[in-house]
């Protein structure tokens, strides 16, 4: 059984940014089950989402056709695929082309940011009630770090 869903064909040009996928994942998944983490890659155009069981993200596979329109419609964009991370059946009906080895494009860019966002859950008093509440940190990538302010807790 397999937990994590793989969202692809995020456009890196369409004004994207990580906050937003993340809500917006957030928003779209977390009706279907617990998250315990996410992976944006904004520049590869996918992410990944780690739910909190194989029936909590068969579930949100089961929803995709009919659902699909909420998340694209959050993001902007059209002809996202949803897909479980290693069975590779797309949710959209639509087959997947190979990506195949990128002999260097020549662009001199080298490695980019990569964006992983961990997800941490906890419990918050609010009214004399115990609220779980949901916190997401990003997590450094490759040379410059999220963190820029560390707060002794």
């Amino acid at each position: 059984a397999n937990n994590v869903v793989w969202v692809g064909q995020l456009p890196s040009d369409a004004g994207l940014t990580s906050a937003k996928v993340n809500t917006a994942l957030q928003d779209f998944f977390g009706k279907y089950g617990a998250i315990t983490r996410m992976n944006v890659y904004l520049n590869k155009g996918f992410a990944f989402v780690d739910m909190d069981s194989a029936e909590s993200a068969q579930n949100a596979l089961n929803a995709w056709p009919k659902d699909r329109h909420v998340l694209e419609t959050s993001l902007q964009v059209k002809n996202l695929v949803v897909k479980t991370k290693k069975a590779g059946a797309a949710a959209s009906g639509k087959k997947e082309g190979g990506g195949g080895a990128s002999g260097g494009s020549g662009s001199g860019s080298g490695r980019r940011q990569r964006d992983r966002i961990k997800v941490e859950e906890s419990v918050k008093r609010v009214n004399g009630e115990d609220v779980p509440v949901k916190s997401f940190r990003t997590a450094g990538g490759y040379g410059k770090s999220s963190n820029k302010k560390a707060q002794a807790s």
